[in-house]
């Protein structure tokens, strides 16, 4: 039977497993070449729910929310740079359904407690990977949500907060 701070903490721990990908991705990171019209970075998380697997994007804009071709990955010009999928649950084929009546009974706090883990972790090893001194300002958001935390002031501020400056 699942429970969800069990559940919660399952993930967490499984994530904790995996810290040595997502340090991998922000050292490519950290290693990109920024085009001078790249004004600010975005990582957008994207959550596969039915693989339990996360894929960070970094997205290079202006200043005014415009994608540019800012990053030099290998000597290419991208707007855009992924991690690999990033596993956070791993479950048995007799545990799926089990799962899946546990999803749908507490989806809401599930999917609350579950991205704050998601944010935690990241910012975790935002820091331990020294990406905090990246001049640049940087955010993480998940995809179509409205809140996007600024990873240099570590507050949440609204998506639209970006586009001020």
């Amino acid at each position: 039977m699942f429970v969800v701070d069990d559940y919660i903490a399952l993930v967490s721990s499984n994530l904790a497993e995996k810290d040595d990908l997502l340090l991998a991705y922000l050292r490519k990171v950290r290693e990109l070449e920024m085009s001078p019209d790249v004004k600010n970075l975005l990582f957008t998380l994207y959550i596969e729910p039915s693989r339990f697997e996360l894929i960070f994007v970094l997205f290079a804009y202006d200043n005014h929310a415009n994608e540019v071709m800012g990053l030099s990955e290998g000597g290419n010009f991208v707007s855009s740079v992924s991690s690999q999928e990033i596993p956070y649950l791993s479950l048995s084929n007799s545990e799926f359904k089990e799962y899946e009546e546990f999803y749908e009974e507490h989806e809401w706090e599930i999917d609350t407690k579950r991205q704050e883990v998601f944010f935690s972790w990241f910012l975790a090893n935002w820091k331990v990977g020294g990406q905090a001194q990246h001049p640049m300002p940087m955010y993480l958001q998940i995809h179509d949500e409205g809140r996007t935390l600024d990873l240099k002031q570590e507050k949440w501020i609204s998506s639209e907060e970006i586009w001020k400056g």
